[in-house]
């Protein structure tokens, strides 16, 4: 097989000097005169995210609906939350703070809606709850004790959202909450059942009355041991003075009495 020919000392030469003029910017009325493009900075040293972007084009406009965006929109979700019942409160103003905290691209704003937030939740909150009668009408009859006393409260005229109530608290969920269920599906301004049931105890119960020893004789239960209706319209709203256990103990016993008598 024939050798490949020799390179000779001149062409080597000729080829080192071809490749560093190539690589010489070219000079003279041909040549372009445009920089080069700079390098685009990466996104946090320099380079506005989008997030900041609106931020800074924020219009001056009032909210239309609840999130975190800035003070505005903190303080229009915490006015939409107001006739929920605090504990819907405080689960949908942690839950916008959080988002707010954990956003990927934070703003100014968010971070004063924040601070908004926070204020709500550690000294608005508390002080709202420090108000409640009956801390909120708290502990609530056994969800079993008031499905019992149905019969009774048909026989007693006991209508209205305290009946309503009364068949909707017993098929309840074991770990569903009150805050979450809405009175309509529909309509959330009507409110939820935890919102609802304090109003209407709040309207049953003079002030004061939340105290046991304030009740006379034969205010809560007959002279027969039958709860009276007026202590049957509390009930229906799974709510008593009295101790649950003393509650549960006479419910009970009038109910077997009751039953023993059509026996």
């Amino acid at each position: 097989m024939p050798k490949a020919p020799k390179t000779t000392a001149g062409a080597k030469a000729k080829r080192t000097t071809a490749t560093k003029d190539a690589a010489k910017p070219a000079k003279g009325k041909n040549a372009s005169s445009k920089a080069p493009e700079k390098a685009q900075a990466p996104r946090g040293r320099g380079r506005p995210s989008k997030a900041e972007a609106e931020d800074e084009d924020e219009d001056d406009g009032e909210p239309t609906s609840m999130g975190f965006k800035d003070v505005k929109t903190a303080q229009f979700t915490i006015d939409s939350l107001k006739d929920r019942s605090l504990t819907a409160q405080r689960t949908h103003i942690n839950a916008y703070m959080q988002r707010a905290k954990t956003h990927a691209n934070p703003t100014k704003g968010m971070k004063a809606a924040v601070a908004v937030f926070e204020k709500w939740l550690k000294v608005d909150y508390p002080a709202a709850r420090g108000e409640l009668r009956a801390s909120g009408f708290k502990p609530m009859v056994p969800k079993d004790t008031v499905a019992k006393l149905s019969a009774t409260f048909d026989a007693e005229g006991v209508g209205g959202l305290a009946r309503e109530f009364a068949d909707f608290y017993p098929a309840l969920k074991s770990r569903a909450r009150l805050s979450a269920q809405l009175v309509d599906p529909d309509d959330i301004d009507q409110g939820d059942w935890e919102t609802v049931r304090y109003e209407q105890l709040a309207k049953l119960l003079p002030p004061g009355k939340e105290d046991p020893r304030t009740w006379g004789a034969g205010e809560l239960w007959d002279d027969e041991g039958a709860p009276t209706r007026e202590h049957l319209e509390l009930l229906a709203w799974a709510w008593s003075p009295l101790p649950m256990r003393t509650v549960i103990h006479k419910i009970d016993a009038f109910l077997a009495e009751e039953e023993g008598e059509e026996a």
